[in-house]
């Protein structure tokens, strides 16, 4: 499969991977649901972490339609109640740019970080428990 979601053994986090062989077109909407019903299925709020490091090939069609998928949709996982926080993780200026424009008005002021590294994803966790 190219993506993964799991949940983290010990932090409250899922953390999904978007792999390099990710085709944003054919898989966003199965991704989105299962994220969707992972989220559900929590019985206290998590945090949403998506590593999109691996993926590098999003247009800018792409970008303006995951803002909206991500934020905006029936099934935004970015806004879903047991979503404590979006940390996006990307070395990608311009997912970076459109990350930082989910915190706008537009898109409902979506609580989004981004980070360079997993690992300093998970310690900002660490740090606001």
């Amino acid at each position: 499969m190219s993506y993964t979601i799991e949940k983290h053994p010990t932090l409250p986090a899922i953390i999904a991977t978007w792999h390099s062989d990710f085709d944003y077109a054919s898989e966003v909407r199965a991704y989105v649901t299962e994220m969707h019903q992972m989220l559900s299925e929590q019985e206290t709020p998590v945090y949403y972490v998506l590593d999109m490091r691996a993926w590098q090939d999003m247009t800018f069609d792409e970008l303006i339609h995951a803002a909206n998928m991500a934020t905006r949709s029936e099934s935004s996982n970015f806004h879903h109640p047991m979503n404590k926080g979006n940390l996006v993780i990307t070395n990608d200026p311009a997912v970076k740019r459109s990350v930082e424009g989910l915190r706008s008005d537009v898109f409902g002021n979506a609580v989004t970080l981004i980070f360079s590294e997993l690992e300093d994803a998970l310690e900002h966790i660490r740090r606001e428990l």
